[in-house]
């Protein structure tokens, strides 16, 4: 769990590789994914509310931590900083809302096929795999 609903939103996060997922209320099923170079949590940090929903790891992945003393300090010292944040919300707004999203989720990056009982997978399976997949 990188973020918990409902926690205190001091400090957002870069995703400098990985792919999350996004819950809200019951954490049944994910609204949205996150992936490499997409920020989490900024929504309540920025706003100055608590976290607006829970965010999981999808697979290994790393992030940037950014306290809000470390922001104030980067956005003396990069002037853009602060709008290249508020673009990232407001695409983050508008990706999100069911009337404006036509975006479609991140492309699957990485694909793990694991063979099971001890055998070893079919290069035949293989190959139409690698052909579907491109």
């Amino acid at each position: 769990v990188l973020v918990r609903e409902g926690d205190p939103s001091d400090r957002f996060f870069v995703v400098l590789s990985g792919r999350f997922t996004v819950h809200k209320g019951d954490g049944i099923g994910s609204v949205a994914e996150i992936a490499q170079g997409e920020l989490v949590g900024e929504i309540g940090f920025f706003a100055g509310l608590p976290r607006t929903a829970t965010v999981l790891a999808a697979r290994d992945s790393i992030v940037l931590e950014i306290s809000r003393n470390h922001f104030e300090k980067a956005a003396e010292a990069l002037p853009n900083l602060r709008e290249a944040v508020t673009t990232s919300l407001a695409r983050r707004f508008a990706t999100q809302s069911p009337i404006l999203s036509r975006q479609k989720p991140a492309k699957i990056r990485t694909l793990a096929i694991i063979a099971a009982g001890g055998s070893r997978i079919s290069p035949v399976f293989i190959g139409h795999l690698q052909q579907e997949l491109g």
